[in-house]
């Protein structure tokens, strides 16, 4: 099992790691009918085109006059690491938005982009989960990120108190894998949630494998 630990930066918009570990960094930059996937073994009952939590791949077109927004979390590590040695891979489990609110790549139709993507930029980085998503605080979204963890299984950017988020603009849960030089580390059961912190948006990550320290850090274990 291996431990790694990440630790929010106070006062920017991203989070450093400590001890040369991972960071989370956050960018801030429907149609409501669901579409079946074709079916195949491994296959999750989320993956169809619709609105959350029924389906997470996208096709949410959302009510008139709501915005769909392209949000960004990163995960760097300290020099040498930086931007480069990390990649990662997301598998999506389930996902909470909230009603009436966009969720997907803007089409909304059955061949339409999805709505939870780790793409390649053009400087070759793949150390990013994009989530295509409105903005709307909602309670159950956080409840929803909560359920059947504690309070200190989970850490927010910007909080500096062990404690749980009230509203989130959306969550999702699933398998995150980060590659870090030629070592490979899996979480499952994962949560990203993005939430609303004085003027900006804030992330928030909880798995039952990690530990907030003092609304410092939080140190997670791996399956490996």
């Amino acid at each position: 099992v291996v431990g790694l630990s990440w630790a929010p930066v106070r006062g920017s918009r991203q989070s450093s790691t400590g001890n040369g570990s991972q960071a989370v960094r956050s960018m801030q930059d429907a149609d409501t009918r669901e579409v079946s996937m074709p079916a195949s073994a491994g296959r999750r009952a989320t993956e169809c085109k619709g609105c959350p939590p029924k389906c997470c791949s996208g096709g949410c077109r959302g009510h008139a006059r709501t915005s769909n927004r392209r949000n960004v979390v990163a995960f760097e590590g300290l020099d040498p690491l930086a931007t480069f040695g990390i990649t990662l891979e997301w598998s999506t489990d389930t996902c909470f938005a909230t009603t009436g609110e966009p969720f997907g790549v803007p089409g909304y139709g059955p061949h339409s982009g999805p709505a939870i993507e780790t793409p390649r930029a053009s400087e070759n980085r793949r150390n990013f989960i994009v989530v295509y998503a409105g903005r709307s605080n909602f309670r159950s979204n956080a409840d929803s990120f909560c359920e059947g963890l504690r309070t200190d299984n989970m850490l927010g950017v910007y909080h500096s108190k062990i404690e749980r988020p009230r509203k989130l603009n959306f969550a999702i849960r699933g398998t995150l894998t980060l590659n870090i030089l030629s070592a490979k580390y899996t979480f499952h059961d994962f949560r990203l949630g993005q939430g609303h912190r004085v003027l900006t948006n804030n992330w928030w990550m909880a798995s039952s494998s990690c530990h907030n320290y003092k609304g410092k850090a939080l140190s997670c274990q791996s399956e490996e």
